[in-house]
């Protein structure tokens, strides 16, 4: 499931300017999967434009209420939001993924669901988040006993899986014309005050108090060590960037003989 951070915004429109060409769009109406499309912000009001006027889209989510919420909040006349097991004997032209995680489902076997899904000479673009120091940060946290168990359950999921691994992986599903590339990007936080914004939004049945909040964000500042590049940004550096991994992966479905 993707959620409009503007983090993640940011990387989607990086890897559609740098990688749209890669997208061979036919004369045909071709039709494009989002799959993992979420609220349907990304699909109805940022994925569409990016793509050719002549193209059906269908958003795609396991989560009933997020269809819901999709279908009455980003309708268009070229997107259709369906259930995940709505689309079982389904085929598309295009599958475009943005950090779908799933922890029911093992990452590399999604790679085989996703080439069933597709034409016979269809392709797969995805951005993958690979590592996150905020999550890091926390994972250190929690090992103190005064943060053991207080965190739940992240929105944002990482996945650390090596390069090798994931290509590995896309040939094994039967994809061909690989390409899997890792960029260390950024994410900025101007203040303490969105960096306490973000890991309340984050962080899912969170154990901390709201007067313990303060805390949380000293010991956060405070855990940040040599291992991970952290940027002090803004007047007296009250403000951090903290690194993460995006991994954009792409292939096209192989023709069998």
């Amino acid at each position: 499931m993707f959620d409009k951070n503007s983090w993640q915004l940011e990387d989607i429109t990086f890897v559609l300017n740098e990688y749209s060409e890669l997208l061979q769009w036919g004369y045909k109406d071709e039709t494009v999967l989002h799959f993992g499309c979420g609220s349907g912000f990304i699909t109805g009001k940022f994925l569409l434009p990016h793509l050719p006027s002549k193209v059906q889209v269908v958003g795609v989510e396991e989560d009933d209420n997020l269809v819901q919420f999709a279908k009455k909040y980003h309708e268009h006349d070229k997107v259709e939001y369906r259930k995940l097991k709505e689309i079982q004997d389904c085929v598309f032209d295009h599958i475009l993924s943005f950090y779908y995680f799933d922890e029911s489902l093992d990452e590399l076997k999604l790679f085989s669901k996703l080439n069933d899904h597709l034409t016979k000479n269809g392709d797969l673009l995805m951005i993958l988040l690979n590592e996150h120091s905020v999550l890091s940060i926390l994972n250190t946290l929690e090992q103190n006993e005064k943060y053991s168990g207080k965190f739940g359950k992240a929105k944002i999921k990482s996945m650390n899986i090596s390069q090798n691994t994931l290509v590995e992986a896309l040939a094994d599903a039967n994809f061909t014309d690989i390409i899997c590339k890792c960029y260390e990007r950024y994410h900025i936080f101007p203040s303490k005050g969105v960096l306490k914004t973000f890991l309340k939004s984050n962080l899912l049945d969170i154990k901390i108090k709201e007067s313990e909040f303060d805390n949380l964000i000293t010991d956060f500042m405070t855990s940040m060590d040599d291992r991970i590049d952290v940027r002090r940004i803004g007047r007296n550096g009250s403000g951090i960037a903290l690194p993460y991994t995006l991994t954009f992966l792409y292939g096209r479905k192989m023709k069998l003989i």
